[in-house]
């Protein structure tokens, strides 16, 4: 054992020295830090009692974060290990799929229910969050709002949207109404105007970590792709404070939306109706990719951090300094 001992301990220091490095690289990146300046000496600092002696660890299950999703980066901008090892020592736990399927059902996870339960639980993000499917979006939103943005496309009069049940799958198409029958793993949905000048559409994408809205994402496309949201034919996507697209009262629907879905951290699209100048929730990712292209380096950058100060005061009880 003795002989191992010591290979053993170099290993483990140069693993931690390795991502140390890594970490405190994407953090200066992200904040822009160049050079031999003082913010980088306090980036280093800051970073070392984070990584190297508090040494916050994340349990996904059934599996880990890719690093093309926001969770990856706002994890590494912060300093915190993930492991899908529940035998390790954890500060929380996030149930998360990658679900490059489409599929809205995050399954059961049973060392979740148990590490949720005794005197020691740790706080498990989207625990009682196993369906976002669009079907129950609209449900949660309707019992919510009080209005529904789902028609029977049987008996409605006029143009609706047919979309996949599932996420992500981009696989609809505005229909005339009334039709002879419905087609199975399909929504309906009414036909919003969300139309804005030179024939774009504007989609209203929100990060949300348990109720809280750091920032808005605002997506432009052209109106005749309404329904491919897709980084090729995005014309634009900008950062946006709360404030600028969302009353006090819709934020706070909007948080009681999440609640009703059991939804702690994901990104929500909305769509504001001009005709009755209402807004409506059409879809729900529980594991975002991103920032959304085509967003510009300077705020894609921006947007990391700001989700990492969010993610941070919501589910590790500390805000982090702005560095």
């Amino acid at each position: 054992m003795s002989g191992n001992f010591l290979p053993t301990l170099f290993l483990r220091a140069w693993d931690g020295y390795s991502y140390f490095l890594r970490v405190y690289r994407y953090r200066c990146e992200q904040l822009g830090a160049k050079g031999c300046s003082d913010n980088k000496i306090k980036i280093w600092f800051r970073l070392f009692w984070r990584v190297c002696i508090q040494k916050k660890k994340i349990l996904f299950c059934p599996e880990a974060p890719k690093p093309l999703f926001v969770i990856y980066k706002i994890l590494l901008f912060l300093g915190y290990r993930v492991t899908v090892d529940p035998s390790h020592t954890v500060h929380m736990g996030m149930k998360w799929l990658n679900a490059f399927d489409g599929s809205p059902f995050l399954p059961e996870v049973p060392i979740f229910q148990k590490m949720n339960q005794g005197p020691s639980k740790i706080p498990i993000v989207n625990m009682y969050c196993p369906d976002v499917s669009k079907r129950q979006v609209s449900a949660a939103f309707e019992k919510v709002f009080g209005y529904s943005v789902s028609i029977d496309p049987r008996v409605y009069q006029g143009k609706c949207v047919m979309k996949s049940n599932w996420n992500g799958l981009h696989v609809g198409q505005v229909l005339d109404c009334p039709l002879v029958e419905k087609e199975e793993g399909f929504v309906y949905e009414n036909l919003l105007n969300n139309e804005v000048a030179n024939g774009l559409v504007e989609d209203i994408r929100v990060p949300i970590f348990k109720g809280t809205i750091p920032f808005i994402y605002l997506k432009y496309r052209p109106v005749d792709e309404r329904l491919v949201d897709r980084a090729h034919v995005n014309k634009k996507v900008i950062i946006a404070e709360v404030n600028e697209r969302l009353s006090p009262g819709e934020v706070e629907k909007v948080g009681s939306f999440t609640r009703e879905l059991g939804l702690d951290y994901g990104e929500i699209d909305i769509l504001r109706h001009k005709d009755d100048g209402k807004i409506y929730i059409v879809d729900v990712n529980p594991n975002p990719a991103g920032p959304p292209e085509p967003i510009t380096p300077d705020d894609s950058k921006a947007a990391i951090v700001r989700l990492a100060q969010a993610f941070e005061a919501a589910f590790m009880h500390s805000p982090i300094p702005s560095d």
